[in-house]
């Protein structure tokens, strides 16, 4: 039946998706990324971070607010790193360690997130 919807690709806990040119963007409940093909639903790569092995549940929820500028996803989690990923490769392009990182912000070609000592960050969105 035509009318009838797709379905769910992936059954398990993600975070708010992020859309690019042929590609949804979207971290799962361990906080990894996966790239997924727009037309096949197909993923195209996943990008696993450190493991959240011995952190509490409520460190296992993907924070909402990852953000994309320039074909590089950036985001945040409980580990307290900050993550900068090639959207077409799923590469990592750097990690900031910190004891606290904010969900990072996006304007004017920067990324800015602050540190858990109240320094402000800013760095240039792309590769």
């Amino acid at each position: 039946d035509d009318t009838d919807p797709q379905g769910y690709i992936y059954s398990s806990k993600v975070s708010k998706p992020l859309l690019s040119k042929n590609s949804v963007y979207f971290l799962d409940i361990e906080c990894d990324l996966y790239s997924v093909d727009i037309k096949t639903g197909r993923k195209k790569w996943k990008f696993k971070t450190e493991s959240l092995e011995g952190m509490g549940a409520e460190s296992r929820v993907p924070l909402p607010n990852a953000i994309i500028s320039k074909e590089v996803i950036y985001f945040s989690h409980k580990k307290r790193n900050l993550y900068a990923v090639d959207g077409e490769t799923g590469k990592q392009l750097w990690q900031f360690k910190s004891e606290t990182v904010s969900p990072p912000v996006a304007a004017n070609n920067l990324i800015y997130f602050s540190d858990g000592d109240g320094n402000l960050y800013a760095f240039r969105a792309g590769k």
